[in-house]
C-alpha cells in the first residue's frame, strides 16, 4: 500500500470448486495435472473482540440452527402451497421465538452467522427466499470435499481457450437462426456457425440490445422478463 507495515488482501476470482466427486471442474483440473488443495473442514469462529468462539456454546448453535431447518422442513409439508409465499427468514425468527431458543447475545451473534452463512449460499436474503423453495437445488450439489485451485480458476478457461479463436472488442448487434444454421452479426462481419451459444449478462437481454431473427418464443421472453435484475441507465 505505500507504506512501511501497511498490508492488503486482493481477490483475484474464483479458486475454489465446491464439489469435487462428477464435478467437470474437477476433472479438468486432473487432466490438465493442476494440483487440487482440500479446504479444510474446521471453521473456527471468533467473537467481535478476537477471542475464540466457546466450542461447546460454538456446537450448541450449530446444532440449534441444523433443528430449526428441519422444523422449516416440516412446517412446509404441513402447510402445502401456502409456504409458497411466506419467506424464510420469518418461518425461522418465529420458530426460534416458539422454542425459546439462542437468546443470550453470544448466542444470538452465533445464529446470525449461520443464517447470513446460508444467505451467502444461497445468494439472497432469508427475507427474499421462500419457505418452500430455499433448498431446491440440494439435490444438484456436487459431493465430495470443496478444492482450492492453485492460480485460480482462470488456469482451466485459459486451457479451453488454447487454439480457439477470440474477437475483442466486437459489438453483437443481431443474431439470426432457423434450420439452415446461425449468424451473428457484429458490425459488417457476420460469422456462421451451425449454432450459437449465447452468454450475454441478463441485463443486456432485458435491454433488448441484440435483435433475435425470429424473436426468441415467448416462454424464453417471459423467463427473461421475470427474473429481477437491476439496469444502469
Amino acid at each position: 500500500m505505500g507504506r512501511k507495515g501497511k498490508f492488503a488482501a486482493v481477490d483475484l476470482g474464483g479458486s475454489v470448486i465446491t464439489g469435487i466427486h462428477a464435478n467437470p471442474l474437477g476433472v479438468l483440473a486432473r487432466q490438465l495435472s493442476i494440483p487440487l488443495h482440500k479446504v479444510r473442514d474446521k471453521c473456527p469462529l471468533y467473537n467481535p473482540d478476537g477471542t475464540p468462539v466457546d466450542k461447546e456454546i460454538d456446537s450448541k448453535v450449530e446444532v440449534i440452527f441444523n433443528k430449526l431447518l428441519d422444523k422449516v422442513t416440516q412446517l412446509r409439508q404441513i402447510m402445502g402451497g401456502f409456504a409458497n409465499d411466506i419467506s424464510l427468514g420469518s418461518v425461522l425468527e418465529t420458530l426460534r421465538q416458539l422454542y425459546a431458543v439462542a437468546r443470550s447475545t453470544e448466542e444470538r451473534q452465533l445464529l446470525d452467522w449461520h443464517l447470513a452463512n446460508l444467505e451467502y449460499a444461497n445468494a439472497g436474503c432469508l427475507s427474499n427466499l421462500s419457505a418452500a423453495y430455499w433448498d431446491q437445488d440440494d439435490p444438484y450439489e456436487m459431493g465430495g470435499d470443496h478444492c482450492f485451485l492453485a492460480g485460480g480458476n482462470w488456469r482451466l478457461i485459459k486451457a479451453l481457450c488454447e487454439g480457439v479463436p477470440i474477437f475483442y472488442g466486437k459489438t453483437v448487434h443481431t443474431i439470426r437462426y432457423g434450420n439452415e444454421g446461425v449468424e451473428v452479426i457484429a458490425g459488417d462481419q457476420v460469422f456462421q456457425a451451425d449454432m450459437v451459444l449465447c452468454t450475454v449478462p441478463l441485463g443486456i437481454l432485458k435491454k433488448r440490445t441484440i435483435r433475435f431473427e425470429p424473436e426468441l418464443p415467448k416462454r424464453k421472453l417471459a423467463a427473461i422478463e421475470r427474473l429481477g435484475f437491476w439496469i444502469a441507465e
